[in-house]
């Protein structure tokens, strides 16, 4: 009876959580007319009377303008793992294969944590954040 019980507490849990890193399963396609982002720099206060403050080195961003059948999305892309899959797409090789004009495919929503709903990606106004694992090129421009 014990072991009954360990197993089906094992199963309930592992339906409870085990949806954490489902694939998204409605995602869009389109062309992409910008890219946006920055560099890591170095920061630091201007203001300080002798430079003994720390220098900060500011973080990567990277984001995509892209028209599609259902209007023009904007959206700030980052870093993020697929846990089950290993599977990560660094921002600067992300902004190395993006080109404009090229058709990339991207997310409109993803599982919540227990994978029991959806949760959107973007605002009514299509700008939105989207992570990195689930950005793909589909066509290179002039393919």
């Amino acid at each position: 009876m014990r072991t009954l019980n360990k197993v089906l507490s094992i199963a309930a849990l592992t339906i409870l959580f085990g949806g954490c890193y489902s694939r998204p399963t409605n995602y869009l396609q389109g062309k992409v007319v910008k890219e946006l982002g920055s560099v890591p720099l170095l920061n630091h206060d201007p203001n300080s009377i002798f430079r003994k403050e720390p220098i900060s080195i500011s973080e990567m961003s990277y984001a995509l303008k892209v028209e599609t059948e259902q209007g023009i999305y904007t959206f700030s892309i980052y870093e993020e793992m697929i846990e089950d899959t290993r599977i990560a797409k660094p921002l600067l090789a992300l902004e190395d294969q993006i080109e404009v004009g090229d058709i990339v495919k991207f997310p409109t929503n993803i599982p919540n944590g227990s994978g029991a709903r959806m949760c959107d990606l973007f605002s009514e106004d299509k700008m939105g954040k989207v992570p990195s694992c689930f950005v793909s090129v589909v066509k290179k421009k002039g393919e």
